[in-house]
């Protein structure tokens, strides 16, 4: 019996053309044997000697696809039968193993050529893929990731992709969703009355619609996007007025960077951002041209900007379209819509045409949004292009379901020593938000074969996510934990960053359930992957109407200026609004839950600048806020605002009064932009202080930055810079968002600890 070599090799190495590689690799090698898909890793059988195997395997890491991860490779010698004349692909095998699913991968620029190639067969053929591009995790059905577990198994190949397919030069051999216009998907133009639009090119008349305003649904990757010119106000408006969207931004994407660079600023960083293989929005500094319509990004100096991924985006674009809005055909944190039917019926009031396509999506998933910061990016939505890619920990356990919070939604899964976050699921606080994080949830489980021991939620009790876990756990009859929301925020921080040990964590967000009951959001935190202990955290404030100071920031306003002035004087700033109820309810504490966010304080503040009143979409204030500060951005010319620490047993409180005293007395002299920023300074100036008093009784130099409003970049570079001037070792996200799309990634980590 003869002996030979089995390669083992781990990681996203299904679905990136890595099998096609292997061979090409192995033939310039003279490598005999075979390859093949197991569950969750690619198989190398070789009965060719190690001396041939070992430069092999080098190249094979130097020279591996794009788009592939590896995460280990094994070489081990067998005892076999086995005799290989030459090297080939052969049929996958199921195993009981981790699985690795690739993301959707952009438009490579092999097909982007072949596609404005008159003399090739794909020419303008809007589907157009290749080993090295396409979509993956988004027609994913079960794994090893083959064609017949996709949406594309219904499509037949003509005997021409066919024959690419098994053509061992071709780079779509074993190219998974390969078709051509003559076997694969269609596409379909509709007028919002269900009358299909017959014509020669559908391409063509979409752009022609698209020029003359109208309003298009568009069957993208992951779901559907709403699309219109986003030069035309008149089409920008009809839009915000259907979709109910008031001052919320919208997206935009132009084909190239020449288009972008014409309304925004775009750094060297920033177009390998937007050219990268995820392809997510990235937020760009407006240009004060008017190129786009003025209503796309009200009060806002930035704007969400994508490049196309898909070949049907850029079929889409000429010379005479410069930008595009394309956003996701939902309403207010609902699931994108992603199925041909459903997206009629709830989006026929809402556009003119649809555009859809016969290729159907199993799993929906957002675009991604990231935010450049100093040469690296912090994630305010990670979806599309970077999920499922998971994140490895230095613990290995046993299969753990963490169901995120209530805002944000993600799920996170927990297997071997592999925690994989989910797509953006979105706020659950409707029944169809609802639905897709359970379909979320039993598409993990059937992917990675996930037998859970455990389930972990939030503190809250009422989140619709706590409720599922509670009734979860006794259906399974698995253990069940749940994890305060800002030690989430924390733990998932240190995951991020692979920490094991003591931490500082400052975790500022809008709302969170404390474990006294009230709503945490400015906390400092002391503790490690088992325990954490609150040791500052800022002065508590009555929240007049509960939620609905989120929404209506002149109550947070209200609520701080009635600490030192009385009912006339506060009627006097805000002449329009209801003062005597709202300080009624104060000062008879009727629905004025006790907060201590610092989303709340930049509410307030945002209010007092006459910045914004009312938020008509999530964080709109603090956005706005952070928006003239960004217009400003004197470095050296700010002022830093008075505030006070009160020591209380073993903690501190920071009462902020005296900044809003301030604030008030200036606000009569100062432009709105430099009190902002003054503002801004101040915060990141108490978070120096505060971290320093704390590590004067604990010693600690890693601090943690955590929570929603560190998607402030301004605060988010000053605190660094602070922190780090005065020695401390700062941590903050890389792999998910400090927003509450973070936790669930917490939640895990702590349940690990736990089981």
């Amino acid at each position: 019996m003869k002996k030979i070599f089995f390669i083992t090799i781990q990681g996203i190495v299904q679905g990136v053309g890595f099998r096609p590689f292997i061979n090409k690799l192995a033939i310039k090698h003279k490598i005999k044997g075979i390859v093949y898909n197991k569950t969750g890793s690619v198989i190398i059988e070789s009965s060719s000697s190690i001396k041939k195997l070992k430069p092999f395997i080098e190249d094979i890491k130097s020279n591996k696809p794009p788009s592939c991860i590896i995460e280990k490779i094994t070489l081990k010698q067998i005892k076999s039968k086995k005799i290989f004349k030459n090297f080939s692909i052969v049929k996958s095998k199921k195993a009981n193993e981790m699985k690795f699913i690739p993301p959707d991968l952009k438009i490579c620029n092999d097909c982007l050529k072949e596609l404005f190639d008159q003399k090739d067969k794909r020419y303008l053929y809007p589907f157009i893929n290749c080993t090295n591009c396409g979509p993956r995790f988004t027609i994913i059905k079960n794994t090893p990731y083959d064609r017949k577990n996709t949406t594309m198994d219904k499509f037949i190949m003509c005997s021409s992709c066919n024959k690419e397919y098994n053509d061992i030069k071709s780079r779509r051999y074993h190219a998974e969703p390969n078709a051509c216009s003559l076997c694969g998907p269609e596409l379909i133009l509709q007028k919002n009355n269900g009358t299909i639009i017959d014509c020669d090119d559908v391409i063509s008349e979409t752009k022609n619609l698209l020029k003359q305003g109208k309003i298009i649904a568009i069957k993208g990757i992951g779901g559907f996007h709403i699309a219109a010119l986003a030069t035309d106000d008149n089409a920008v408006l009809t839009l915000k007025k259907r979709k109910k969207r008031t001052k919320k931004p919208f997206a935009v994407m132009s084909d190239t960077i020449e288009k972008v660079k014409k309304y925004a600023y775009v750094s060297e960083y920033e177009e390998i951002l937007l050219n990268s293989i995820p392809a997510p929005i990235v937020l760009l500094k407006k240009k004060n041209n008017n190129l786009l319509s003025k209503y796309i990004a009200e009060g806002l100096s930035t704007v969400g900007v994508f490049l196309p991924y898909s070949p049907l985006h850029f079929l889409l674009f000429d010379e005479d379209i410069p930008a595009l809005i394309m956003t996701s055909a939902n309403l207010s944190e609902e699931p994108i819509q992603y199925k041909n039917e459903e997206a009629f019926l709830y989006l026929k009031d809402i556009v003119d045409f649809f555009l859809f396509h016969n290729r159907d999506i199993n799993i929906p998933a957002d675009d991604s949004v990231i935010k450049p910061f100093n040469n690296s990016f912090v994630f305010i939505r990670r979806s599309r292009g970077y999920v499922p890619l998971p994140i490895k920990l230095n613990v290995k356990s046993k299969d753990i379901i963490g169901v995120g919070a209530l805002l944000r939604n993600t799920i996170c899964i927990l297997k071997d020593n592999y925690a994989i976050p989910s797509q953006h699921i979105g706020d659950l606080e409707n029944e169809k938000a609802f639905e897709y994080f359970k379909e979320t949830i039993e598409n993990f489980m059937k992917f990675y074969e996930v037998n859970p021991k455990a389930i972990v939620c939030d503190l809250h009790p009422d989140y619709l996510s706590t409720r599922f876990a509670i009734e979860f756990a006794k259906e399974k009859n698995i253990k069940f934990f749940q994890v305060q929301h800002h030690y989430a925020h924390f733990l998932s921080c240190l995951v991020d960053n692979n920490l094991h040990g003591q931490a500082i964590g400052v975790i500022f967000d809008g709302t969170g359930y404390g474990i006294d009951g009230n709503i945490w959001g400015g906390e400092f935190l002391v503790g490690d992957e088992k325990i954490f202990k609150r040791v500052a955290h800022f002065k508590n404030i009555k929240l007049p109407g509960g939620d609905l100071a989120s929404k209506e920031t002149f109550r947070c306003s209200i609520s701080l200026l009635s600490e030192f002035l009385s009912e006339e004087e506060i009627k006097k700033i805000y002449p329009d609004k209801n003062v005597n109820l709202i300080l009624t309810l104060i000062k008879k504490s009727i629905n004025t839950p006790l907060s201590s966010s610092v989303g709340r304080i930049f509410d307030a503040v945002s209010s007092l600048l006459n910045i914004c009143d009312l938020s008509t979409y999530d964080a709109e204030a603090p956005m706005r806020l952070e928006a003239i500060a960004d217009i400003y951005n004197d470095k050296e010319n700010y002022e830093i605002y008075p505030y006070k620490f009160i020591k209380i047993n073993n903690s501190f409180e920071i009462d902020i009064i005296p900044m809003i005293k301030k604030i008030l007395e200036k606000r009569q002299d100062e432009p709105p932009e430099f009190i902002s920023y003054s503002f801004h300074m101040t915060l990141a100036e108490i978070i120096c202080k505060t971290v320093n008093l704390i590590y004067k009784d604990y010693k600690i130099k890693n601090v943690i930055l955590s929570g929603g409003v560190f998607q402030n970049t301004i605060l988010l570079k000053k605190t660094t810079e602070l922190l780090k001037n005065n020695g401390f070792n700062v941590l903050f996200h890389k792999n998910v968002s400090p927003n509450d799309s973070g936790i669930s990634l917490g939640q895990v980590f702590f349940a690990s600890k736990k089981i």
